[in-house]
């Protein structure tokens, strides 16, 4: 065993041992905060909630995040904080192309929930969406025999669709 120690130390490995598998352990996206407990038992059935979320065109992160938070407000862990849990379970809410994009952050480049909330929604939010969101949100009127409470809630949807318009309440 110390003889493959220093065969690695001496830089005189071969090119089938440099590119052999080895055992790794994943990098740390998350700087968790520290709690209590020594262990965390989480039911397969608690999993099955979680919304999901892929990366597909229809789908909005921030409704996405709304559903997340839902779900978690309605469970409770023995010493730990929402914010842990938030935490800990978000990435199995995550799929396919979204699931590659949080297995690419940087190590410990998250240390909130609201870093995690905002690299999420910057990444699967781009600026085309908000920009074609605003212009129908600044453009809107009323469709032909369209009946105004019909016209209000399109209105008040195409906001929530994109919370960030930045427009002013009046």
């Amino acid at each position: 065993m110390a003889e493959d120690h220093n065969h690695v130390e001496n830089n005189t490995m071969t090119l089938e041992e440099r590119f052999a598998p080895n055992e790794t352990q994943l990098s740390k996206y998350i700087i968790l905060p520290n709690t209590n407990t020594t262990h965390f038992k989480l039911k397969p059935a608690i999993l099955q909630l979680f919304p999901t979320f892929y990366d597909k065109e229809n789908e909005n992160p921030y409704t996405h995040v709304d559903k997340y938070l839902d779900i978690c407000s309605t469970f409770k862990f023995q010493n730990f904080s929402d914010e842990s849990v938030r935490l800990r379970l978000f990435s199995f809410s995550l799929k396919d192309q979204a699931r590659a994009w949080f297995n690419h952050l940087v190590p410990n480049s998250i240390n909130t929930w609201r870093d995690l909330n905002f690299k999420f929604v910057s990444k699967f939010y781009p600026m085309p969406r908000t920009n074609q969101y605003r212009l129908e949100i600044s453009t809107f009127k009323q469709n032909e025999g369209e009946k105004f409470h019909e016209s209000w809630e399109r209105f008040k949807d195409l906001q929530i669709k994109c919370p960030h318009h930045n427009f002013e309440k009046w």
